[in-house]
């Protein structure tokens, strides 16, 4: 079984269409790319890259560097269990979120077009079956 990850936005809250319980409102991430640097031992991370099926891109693009808007980006990746049940295995959630790349892409035949967004924020706090970190800009 494969893992899900699930992205919720709040303060705007903006609906994501998920109905599965636990994930209520969430939008579905089709793949997710972050990454940290630590320079001088101070870790330093790179904006967050989701992609995922353009459900309410008006909304999303609405977030594109508005300063106004000090969003909090929450996601959530759920693994299988030992009993094939899916748990949260990793959650990282950005603060003072701010979209600073809106991207969509359609290619002929597809289904629907999928979005690529890069969210930055300033503060990133990532966490590991039970275990984490907090880094600041």
């Amino acid at each position: 079984m494969a893992v899900s990850i699930y992205m919720k936005i709040t303060n705007p809250t903006i609906d994501g269409g998920q109905t599965i319980k636990g994930n209520e409102h969430s939008f579905e991430i089709l793949s997710l790319v972050y990454s940290a640097v630590a320079v001088s031992g101070h870790v330093s991370y790179s904006p967050v890259t989701v992609t995922l099926n353009a459900y309410n891109g008006p909304a999303l693009i609405a977030l594109l560097g508005d300063p106004k808007i000090h969003s909090t980006v929450a996601l959530t990746i759920d693994k299988p269990n030992v009993n094939g049940i899916l748990t949260v295995f990793e959650t990282i959630t950005i603060s003072g979120a701010v979209v600073t790349l809106f991207q969509e892409s359609v290619s002929k035949g597809a289904a629907e077009p999928i979005l690529e967004l890069s969210i930055d924020g300033h503060e990133f706090a990532y966490k590991q079956n039970g275990v984490g970190n907090t880094f600041t800009r």
